[in-house]
């Protein structure tokens, strides 16, 4: 393996540790996620015209303050409308008021911190320099910067749905509870199923079955109580179970994390109080 003569020089495997991790952000950037397939198609498709960051902006990146990249921040994303708020702490938050997960502050630092965990993070560069060299290890090559990626704290994370589908996201635009919704969105079963289910082994609490009326879920009625109908005749749901308080509200729980007894106790105190999904 080569000697990197400057550590503000990526070798080529982590280059394309970046461009991985910079396609799971576009993705993200737009609320979406992107399965195992056509990430690879993506990256195979790109490796080899990806281009390096130049010195100068990983420099930039190591060294620049946090105040002065929200700056940019905002330079590059003036058009738009923000609302600045103080938290307790004293510290500044922005948010930009089109769309959360496009929040140009998130984009920015997570930029800067990728480029931090690549030249002082323990990735180990590939000693690849040829075409030649890189068309030798392409069929296992997509799988190895992969793992790195997701091993080297670029905030690239992977999820699988129940039927081991596997995606991928970017966690500073993308947060894990709605990564697992995406996940699970065209599949009404497993989206309730999981949700119950991370809500009993979480918190733990039983959910009000009409929470899934609601936002971001917005079964109609009808819908909802044949999709439970279905549920309940498969094995694969027989953990989850059905309570109802003594004013009659439904909640929805799974006896994997909660024993029966104290879901209806937590029911009984949920409904008491206002339902924070």
């Amino acid at each position: 393996m080569s000697k990197q003569e400057n550590i503000y020089d990526l070798p080529i495997f982590k280059v394309h540790v970046l461009l991985l991790a910079d396609i799971v952000a576009e993705f993200s950037g737009k609320t979406e996620l992107v399965d195992t397939g056509k990430l690879r198609e993506i990256f195979l498709r790109k490796v080899h015209t990806a281009k390096a960051p130049t010195a100068e902006e990983i420099k930039t990146a190591a060294e620049i303050t946090t105040d002065a990249v929200l700056e940019r921040a905002l330079d590059r994303k003036e058009s738009q409308a923000f609302e600045v708020q103080m938290t307790p702490e004293g510290k500044v938050d922005l948010y930009e008021a089109e769309h959360p997960n496009l929040r140009p502050s998130r984009k920015a630092l997570s930029r800067r911190e990728m480029l931090r965990s690549l030249v002082h993070g323990d990735i180990h560069p590939a000693d690849l320099k040829s075409d030649e060299e890189l068309d030798a290890e392409l069929p296992g090559y997509f799988e190895a910067v992969m793992q790195v990626a997701l091993k080297g704290d670029l905030g690239v994370m992977s999820i699988k749905k129940p039927d081991g589908t596997e995606f991928f996201y970017f966690k500073p635009l993308l947060s894990n509870s709605y990564a697992r919704l995406l996940s699970v969105k065209d599949d009404d079963e497993a989206l309730i199923s999981d949700q119950i289910r991370e809500n009993s082994r979480i918190y733990p609490r039983p959910v009000p079955a009409q929470m899934f009326l609601k936002t971001p879920f917005n079964f109609e009625s009808q819908r909802l109580a044949e999709i439970l109908d279905v549920m309940g005749n498969k094995e694969e749901y027989s953990d989850i179970k059905v309570t109802k308080t003594s004013s009659g509200v439904l909640f929805l729980y799974s006896d994997k994390y909660l024993e029966d007894d104290y879901a209806d106790f937590l029911a009984e105190e949920q409904e008491r109080r206002p339902f924070n999904p």
